[in-house]
């Protein structure tokens, strides 16, 4: 703490005792000024007890917030740990193994037989580039492109009845029924790729639509069929 103050008005208010022997003996000038030095130095000692306090509240502050800090960090430290109790066992359990009712089968296992499945469903149906490509949306500004693109509610009344013929006599070998059915199936489908897979798993191998020689004839059909899923 700073004294230099109090020492100095303690200082000037002794010469006064070295000076007088008793304080009547003092004019009024005099009397003024040692009134002044006893004020000052009461205040220079407020000042010391003011400088005291903001110390010991800047200290206790400054405790208070490492105290809180640290809380926090245990807090957050805590949490960490209760997530990590929490997710490692669900991680565990997932990575390792799957319960059924009568044994436990490996995760991996169960992954590799149903992707060895798919492809051997997949391996079963052989589709050329060139019939998948019949699937693909073109846009552009052609009259026949425009065409192509406006939407058919109904697909049982989209052919006309010349287009019904030949579709029965070149694309289903003249089963009307079995165009019919396809018609019929193909219309509760919401969208092209189930339109296209239905046709891959369904009609390709039956009637023999991947030929290389088929796919101009069915190139029209499909392109009726697209604008149903518009």
């Amino acid at each position: 703490m700073n004294t230099t103050k109090f020492n100095k008005y303690l200082k000037k208010i002794k010469a006064f005792d070295s000076l007088v022997d008793d304080l009547s003996d003092l004019s009024f000038v005099e009397r003024d000024l040692l009134k002044d030095y006893i004020k000052k130095l009461y205040e220079s000692v407020s000042e010391l007890d003011d400088s005291d306090k903001i110390e010991k509240k800047q200290k206790k502050h400054k405790k208070s917030i490492v105290a809180e800090k640290s809380e926090k960090h245990e807090e957050i430290k805590e949490e960490v740990q209760e997530e990590i109790k929490f997710v490692k066992p669900e991680a565990e359990e997932k990575n390792n193994q799957v319960s059924t009712d009568d044994n436990t089968i490996d995760v991996k296992e169960q992954n590799a037989e149903n992707t060895n499945s798919t492809a051997k469903e997949d391996e079963s149906i052989n589709v050329s580039p060139e019939f998948l490509e019949l699937f693909e949306v073109n846009y552009g500004n052609e009259l026949s492109q425009k065409l192509s693109q406006i939407p058919i509610k109904d697909l049982t009344k989209a052919f006309s009845i010349n287009e019904r013929i030949f579709t029965v006599k070149e694309l289903f070998k003249g089963d009307k029924d079995s165009f019919e059915k396809v018609i019929g199936d193909l219309d509760k489908l919401t969208s092209l790729e189930e339109a296209k897979d239905y046709l891959i798993k369904n009609i390709i191998e039956k009637h023999g639509w991947d030929n290389p020689k088929m796919l101009k004839k069915v190139k029209g059909f499909v392109a009726t069929i697209k604008r149903r899923y518009l």
